[in-house]
């Protein structure tokens, strides 16, 4: 038998060696909603069957062979084996070979040796589970999202890794499974990128939409520019080609940002230190548009003059500078929150430059019979389909927001009497009809605020602090742009490309990434199982859901643990109820454990106690009639706090009359509440960071009686509860 594929193989290979050839594949394949949690990965797949017993389950063994059929699948069979010993620590060996062993896990991309399967798409696969694992894909990247499957199917029994006997046909339902990340506001370190898109590929989304300019910061570093970017947070050529490879390795194509024309103090800010000196500028001077105010903050410089022409070079020359550091087809320009109709027809320069010669309107700027004569919105679009034929030049596709013919935003009139040019992609947030959009020709991706964003500390609405995830779970479909509007597309319209997960970080960027990466972490698997699958209604509680990314785990090798940290404090004599805790960080994301000795003071009158508080969360006790009982809020929207919360819950677990030792323990999962015996006696979904800022307020002390704390950023076991209980005494 030959173990090496010759030149030409492919002639050659047996009808028997197709493995997974239509006829044989089951024919009785179910939805999984109908299979056991046990038989399930995130996203679910679309069909599958159980095909045998635990009894003849597929046994990962030290012996097991990775074999791939083509030399094209090596990178992917290398992968598998990276992942297989980051999750189990068995090292397997890869090999190429025309052959399957009956043990092996083969993989094979059937474009390659015939006609793909039928009714799979590029980044579908068939998956047959048995005594070995075989995989079939009509392309490469179907073929690295069934090892993703397997990875999470592989489960810990007793010190054996065991996968159930299963056959599946899965694809998604969207082309475009997109996350959106914000490192302008808040820089991330490339490790954390990297975990996220091994976290993303695990739940087989395929683009990675960075956002790395805005006000605050521009990230992309250049020596061309000594001095847009900061020295320390922000990522060179060198940061972004190995970033580059790490997400290829990974199936992940990048889309960079530098959002143009708002957005762009930092531009403009580098631009002043560099030429102010001789009168230039490259952002507007009008009153009304020369800065902008955003969630309360006013930033100045915010908006390119889109008018005059040295500007328009200068950031051309930017995004020619940095669109070539990255491999993938799109660049994305922004276009979105610039000043609206009225204040740009109080702008001089916006009026002048919307005038010909004998004060004629120009075309661009010519309303339609519902708008004013005048609307300057039409610059703008101008300027966005210059800078469109510029990017194109280079080689990419444009995308941009929405937000040229937005009526929201307080704008008072549609912001534009014209449109984009038809080959740049909308991405749709503002809640547009984008059947309205695809009528003109647009391509559109759903990235709808209310549904898909995560806004920790800045949120436009309650629900975006979390997404509705319940709704996310059993309702929502990534073709629904609007959960009031019924704005919806067909899901097989041709230029509907999909939908994104969108963290963005306006009120995050004093706290730590990993702070709001757990707070991503459900909402990601959520609207990925959405994307993949189309959405509709899993009939499935949260908790279930929640079970199975328990289950599944994260992607292997993507945490990054912190290094243990346990604080005590011990109240001093005659503690009147509040004391800053001098942390440096005012919160600790999950996982955590927070120990207390508490006794209830039967004087206490207000309505709500503030035991631990920051400006995003509190540790409560509530009273409940004549009950005090623990519980947790969190302040997010608006810039509001604790005391006007968005979420509260609350655990009927009473303060004792008597000193008693209770732990809090914050989990991805969510919040339980433990005696000092290490049994559990209440729980919840929420997943909520613990403040450190301080005990009590200075305007509320704490009533109750408190003598020790102490929090560690772990979770313990119960044993370890019991072990770790404080000397509450009498």
């Amino acid at each position: 038998m030959r173990c090496f594929v010759q030149p030409g193989w492919v002639a050659y290979i047996s009808a028997s060696l197709l493995f997974l050839s239509q006829a044989s594949f089951a024919s009785n394949l179910v939805d999984t909603d109908k299979l056991s949690p046990q038989t399930r990965a995130i996203p679910f797949m679309r069909k599958a069957v159980e095909i045998g017993s635990a009894s003849n389950s597929f046994e990962l063994k030290p012996s097991t062979t990775v074999v791939y059929l083509d030399p094209a699948e090596q990178a992917i069979a290398q992968v598998l084996v990276e992942d297989i010993r980051s999750k189990t620590g068995l090292t397997l060996a890869t090999a190429q070979r025309a052959d399957c062993p009956s043990d092996a896990i083969c993989l094979i991309v059937q474009s390659r040796t015939g006609p793909p399967p039928t009714g799979i798409n590029v980044d579908g696969y068939l998956l047959n589970i048995d005594n070995g694992v075989k995989i079939q894909a009509p392309h490469a990247n179907g073929a690295f999202n069934a090892t993703r499957t397997l990875l999470q199917l592989l489960q810990d029994q007793n010190g054996h890794f065991k996968a159930p006997s299963m056959q599946i046909r899965d694809w998604p339902t969207v082309r475009e499974r997109i996350l959106t990340l914000d490192v302008a506001r808040q820089f991330y370190p490339l490790e954390d990128l990297k975990n996220l898109i091994r976290q993303m590929a695990y739940y087989k989304m395929n683009y990675f939409h960075i956002h790395f300019t805005d006000a605050q910061a521009f990230r992309l570093n250049s020596p061309r520019y000594p001095g847009l970017a900061p020295s320390v947070e922000s990522y060179s050529r060198d940061d972004i080609k190995e970033l580059e490879a790490f997400a290829r390795k990974y199936h992940v194509s990048i889309i960079p940002e530098i959002d143009l024309p708002g957005h762009a103090t930092a531009l403009g800010n580098y631009y002043a230190r560099s030429y102010g000196a001789q009168g230039k500028t490259i952002n507007f001077t009008c009153p009304s548009m020369a800065s902008y105010t955003i969630g309360g903050v006013i930033y100045p410089r915010w908006t390119i003059d889109v008018t005059k022409p040295e500007a328009v070079a200068f950031v051309k020359q930017v995004v020619g500078e940095f669109a070539p550091w990255f491999e993938g087809k799109y660049f994305h320009i922004g276009g979105d929150e610039y000043p609206n109709q009225q204040l740009m027809s109080q702008c001089g320069q916006l009026v002048n430059a919307c005038l010909d010669p004998q004060g004629r309107i120009r075309p661009a700027c010519q309303g339609r019979p519902d708008q004013p004569a005048m609307v300057p919105g039409g610059l703008f679009v101008d300027f966005m389909n210059d800078m469109n034929r510029f990017v194109r030049g280079l080689g990419k596709t444009t995308r941009i927001w929405t937000g040229w013919d937005a009526v929201s935003l307080n704008a008072k009139y549609s912001m534009s009497p014209r449109d984009p040019d038809r080959d740049i992609v909308i991405d749709s947030w503002l809640l547009n009809d984008p059947q309205l959009l695809v009528n003109k020709g647009f391509h559109v991706a759903n990235h709808a605020y209310t549904m898909t964003y995560l806004t920790p500390g800045f949120a436009q609405e309650e629900w975006d602090f979390p997404p509705p995830e319940n709704y996310l779970l059993n309702s929502w479909q990534p073709n629904v742009f609007s959960r009031t509007d019924n704005h919806k597309l067909d899901p097989d319209e041709e230029k509907f490309l999909g939908a994104s997960f969108n963290i963005w970080n306006d009120g995050m960027t004093d706290k730590p990434t990993d702070y709001v990466l757990t707070l991503a972490a459900r909402p990601l698997a959520l609207i990925a199982n959405a994307a993949w699958t189309g959405g509709k209604t899993q009939s499935m509680g949260l908790d279930q859901f929640v079970a199975i990314m328990e289950k599944t785990g994260p992607a292997p090798a993507s945490i990054t643990q912190r290094p243990p940290q346990v604080t005590t404090w011990q109240a001093p004599v005659g503690f009147n109820g509040y004391a800053p805790l001098g942390q440096s960080v005012s919160d600790i994301p999950v996982p955590w454990s927070a120990t207390f000795c508490i006794k209830r003071n039967q004087g206490a009158n207000d309505a709500t106690q503030f035991l631990l508080n920051s400006s995003l969360t509190s540790l409560n006790i509530f009273r409940d009639g004549e009950r005090q009982v623990f519980g947790m809020t969190t302040g997010t929207a608006n810039g509001s706090t604790p005391d006007t919360p968005v979420g509260r819950f609350s655990f009927p677990y009473d303060v004792a009359d008597g000193w008693q030792a209770v732990t809090l323990i914050g989990t991805p999962s969510g919040t339980s509440l433990w005696d000092s015996h290490g049994k559990i006696q209440a729980s919840n979904l929420n997943v909520m960071s613990l403040p450190v800022a301080q005990i009590g307020k200075p305007t509320h002390p704490l009533q109750h009686g408190i003598r020790y704390l102490r929090w560690v950023n772990r979770a313990l076991s119960p044993a370890g509860i019991a072990e770790a209980s404080l000397p509450c005494g009498q």
